[in-house]
Formats: structure tokens, sequence, C-alpha cells
């Protein structure tokens, strides 16, 4: 029930219509040199059995979503982030997903990559508990985040700083047993 990947290539506003609220994508590629802001809410990339088609891809471009998103990616999505991208997110601060900015699915192994110059500045959790994570850009990216990733490539001058310092509100922010 998810729809078609949107292909953006020019600027425009994307996203659920009303805060709190979902959207579900065969993939979402952002391309040539477009502007796109994302509306707050969950964005659910639906990889439709990890075809390798359906993918969160940004290939140049600026991609801005600071008012709160959350990208769920399922049934063997991943995200490509290249070709000199700036990317501008911050997890919701509140909520059901607050903290999280990158959910995938524990089952998927897909990896997932910020590589080619691209710029970055994300506030939030990255929760890939299998997946390969390659942080290669540099650029004067910060990354605001705690990991919670399979492995981890991290080459080039970006910057990991915690995420739960930022926003008390996250749920990593405390010591919890969980058994």
């Amino acid at each position: 029930g998810c729809s078609a990947d949107p292909l953006v290539s020019t600027s425009r506003t994307i996203g659920p219509s009303t805060a709190g609220s979902y959207v579900c994508y065969q993939g979402l590629t952002i391309s040539n040199n477009s502007t796109v802001t994302l509306n707050p809410g969950l964005y659910i990339i639906n990889g439709v059995g990890g075809s390798g088609k359906n993918q969160f891809s940004v290939s140049g471009g600026t991609l801005n979503g600071t008012s709160g998103v959350t990208f769920y990616l399922v049934n063997g999505a991943y995200f490509t982030v290249s070709n000199g991208a700036n990317l501008n997110l911050t997890a919701p601060t509140s909520g059901p997903y607050r903290g999280m900015l990158f959910y995938q699915d524990p089952g998927d192994t897909a990896a997932d990559s910020f590589v080619g110059g691209s710029v970055a500045v994300m506030n939030g959790i990255f929760y890939l508990p299998k997946a390969a994570l390659t942080l290669s850009n540099g650029n004067s990216s910060t990354f605001s985040t705690d990991l919670v990733v399979g492995s981890l490539t991290m080459t080039g001058s970006a910057t990991l700083k915690p995420y739960a310092p930022l926003n008390a509100a996250s749920p990593l922010s405390g010591a919890r047993l969980v058994e």
C-alpha cells in the first residue's frame, strides 16, 4: 500500500500532510540539485523485498527536515547520500518516535552510507542494528547522534557527537535495565 518513489528532481515540499502522521514510499530518490523540505512526520521507505531499486537516495541537492522527521527503512530498504548532497535533519523531540532519525528493520542487513563530499547536520539516533554504516564524507559534517549499528566505517573530517546531551528527551538519555 505504499506510493511509488516520487523521484524528486525539482525543489518542493513533500511528506505527511499533518504533523505526527506518516507517508510510505517504495523508495525516495532526490536528485538534480533540488532543494527539498520534509514535513514533520514518519517516512516509511519500503524496499519491497530488497530489490535495490527501492532505497532512500539523495544524490546532490539539499534536503531539509528540521521539524522532526523519522525514516523507517523496511523490507531491505537502505539509504545512500552522495554527490555533494546537503542534509539538515532533526529527529522528533516528543511522541512515539522521539529521538529516532533512522530506524532500519532489525532483520535487514542492507548497508547505509554518506559518501562523496556530502555535507550533513544530523540530530537524532541511527538504529541500524545489523547494517554496516559508512560515514565517508567530511566537508564540516556534524552528526549529533547515538549509533546502534552492525558496523561502522568512518573516514574524512566529519564530527561525531552524542545525541542524548543535545536532547534530554532522548530515549537514550538515561540508563535503563531492559529484560
